[in-house]
């Protein structure tokens, strides 16, 4: 078996992808796994070796500047077999591995440049500039790696040509990752947001949406801007919230067992068209029935396992509306949800997922071809 070691500079130790699902998944396989961590703590938790390596930062310059290096000289003194890191700033330190014959695999979880085109605090003319050199630089250094792996297909279709070494491997729920599938009637006349809350990721129509209504509405995440949350808090609709803040999973997984719908109804953004929002395999996976976004992609997804409905994400009332109608029917709610659920056991489930990431680990050790 084989020493594998994942690099982060900006996710924290325990992030879903990278610790819980391949992380752990590769140590169940047998392999060896250290995962360098930026000003994480040092411990060693299910077979992971986590190495937290402290550098000082005051902003994003200072962390771009300061983090790759610092987890690069590491990494390099490891002797892996494998180098595994998932974040664009890596790619300013990767020509240091060059004398290293451990192949080194870039693990893409989003599409940069068009995620810099949603960044609200950036100018539009400056977030269109940054787009195109960050995709230019991007591209350059894709060439250079000896595999990719992206977290959809639309993003591997990108760099396929780029470097024919790609997989995508998508970020689907762990079965046994304690999302419980309960019983619907038992649930609360409640729907469920558990994420980031910004604009764009519909914290406002959500709130506007809960006017006028009996049911509630569980809304957990961290407010960005801090001054939105004062924003929502002073709206109509905010007497029908409970807000939770920040939720570990564990506290995650209580909320949509008692939940009867789950929201994914951010704003169509280019970044998010071809995107596979993690929560919305998380609720079917909770037995619940999903609303999404009109976008076609999502709407494709819930329509096709007939376990959701799709609406336009900038009208609160057609959200309000279309939690209230599956409320209304919570027989057929329930059976959508059982639905769902039946679909991610049989598709959209990491434990596929999984497999196909060791027998692509095994290709790169072999040496075998891929693509």
């Amino acid at each position: 078996m084989a020493h594998i070691c994942h690099i982060t500079t900006v996710h924290p130790a325990k992030d879903v992808r990278i610790f819980h699902k391949e992380c752990q998944s590769l140590a169940a396989a047998g392999h060896q796994v250290t995962l360098l961590v930026g000003n994480g703590e040092s411990e060693h938790v299910r077979g992971v070796e986590i190495i937290g390596l402290p550098f000082q930062w005051n902003n994003r310059l200072q962390r771009f500047l300061r983090g790759p290096r610092a987890l690069a000289e590491k990494a390099m003194s490891l002797d892996a077999d494998i180098y595994h890191f998932h974040d664009p700033e890596f790619l300013t330190v990767v020509s240091r591995f060059t004398s290293i014959k451990a192949p080194i695999i870039y693990d893409i979880h989003e599409d940069l440049p068009r995620q810099i085109l949603g960044k609200h605090y950036l100018p539009s003319w400056l977030a269109r500039l940054l787009a195109k050199l960050l995709e230019h630089y991007e591209n350059r250094k894709v060439r250079t790696l000896d595999a990719i792996i992206t977290a959809t297909e639309h993003i591997r279709e990108r760099f396929k040509d780029m470097n024919s070494c790609s997989i995508s491997i998508h970020n689907y729920p762990v079965l046994d990752g304690g999302i419980e599938y309960s019983s619907y009637a038992a649930k609360d006349d409640a729907a469920c947001y558990i994420g980031s809350l910004t604009r764009v990721r519909e914290t406002v129509e959500m709130v506007k949406a809960m006017e006028n209504r009996s049911f509630r509405l569980h809304l957990a995440g961290n407010f960005s801007p801090q001054g939105l949350q004062t924003e929502v808090e002073g709206m109509e609709g905010w007497k029908q919230v409970d807000f939770h803040g920040f939720v570990n999973r564990d506290e995650a997984h209580s909320i949509l067992s008692r939940s009867k719908v789950g929201l994914v109804t951010l704003h169509p953004l280019v970044n998010y068209l071809d995107a596979l929002p993690v929560k919305m395999f998380e609720y079917m996976a909770a037995g619940i029935p999903v609303i999404t976004s009109d976008i076609p992609l999502w709407k494709h997804i819930v329509e096709g396992a007939s376990c959701g409905v799709a609406v336009d994400p900038l009208d609160p009332k057609a959200i309000g509306a279309a939690i209230q109608n599956l409320l209304d029917k919570p027989e057929e709610s329930a059976q959508m949800g059982a639905r769902g659920r039946k679909a991610v056991e049989s598709k959209y489930n990491w434990e596929s997922e999984s497999r196909r990431l060791s027998e692509f680990y095994d290709s790169l050790l072999n040496k075998e071809p891929i693509g």
